[in-house]
């Protein structure tokens, strides 16, 4: 089945989200641009704030999946990494899906060098069924970034890139049906 890779193409605000102090970079303004490709450390959000948990989240290209196609999976994808001296840690990431205005978060543990966490949703998580056209081109993406540590406070997390790979099975007309079984039109 064909997939189609959809990477952030704008930052945005959610309500309720939750406040964001400490990710990099302050300046400029925008972070969708420091998480649309696995450069390590190139560019990049982080989160150095001890005990503290950071959101950002971002609008994403639309799918150009064609009309009638139908969704097999989505699968959200950051590739994150910590780094610590000293004291106890725990840094956590969580991939953020808003879809019919819910927001769903699916947390993961990360761990030292630069990882690949990635969620696999066969079905929408809000209505329980398979996913629509529609529902995929009006995703918002995201990440939450928290650290905790007792002892030096030497530790970040930091995500390099955030992206949906779509899985889908483009609708078949009667016509190309007919051509590829070789009845002919």
């Amino acid at each position: 089945m064909p997939t189609v890779n959809l990477y952030p193409n704008g930052d945005t605000t959610i309500p309720l989200q939750l406040p964001v102090c400490g990710i990099f970079p302050a300046a400029p303004p925008t972070h969708y641009d420091k998480v649309q490709t696995n450069d390590g450390d190139t560019t990049y959000v982080e989160n150095d704030q001890n005990f503290v948990t950071e959101e950002d989240v971002y609008t994403i290209q639309t799918s150009g999946i064609p009309a009638g196609s139908t969704i097999n999976s989505v699968k959200i994808d950051s590739v994150c990494a910590r780094e610590n001296i000293g004291g106890v840690f725990a840094n956590s990431m969580h991939n953020i899906i808003y879809t019919e205005s819910t927001r769903m978060d699916y947390p993961h543990t990360i761990a030292p060098g630069y990882h690949d966490y990635s969620d696999l949703l066969v079905l929408n998580p809000v209505t329980g069924l398979a996913w629509t056209l529609t529902e995929v081109n009006t995703l918002i993406i995201g990440l939450q970034l928290h650290s905790t540590v007792v002892g030096i406070r030497d530790t970040w997390g930091r995500c390099t890139q955030v992206y949906v790979t779509v899985d889908y099975t483009p609708l078949v007309t009667t016509k190309l049906r007919r051509l590829l079984v070789g009845e002919g039109l």
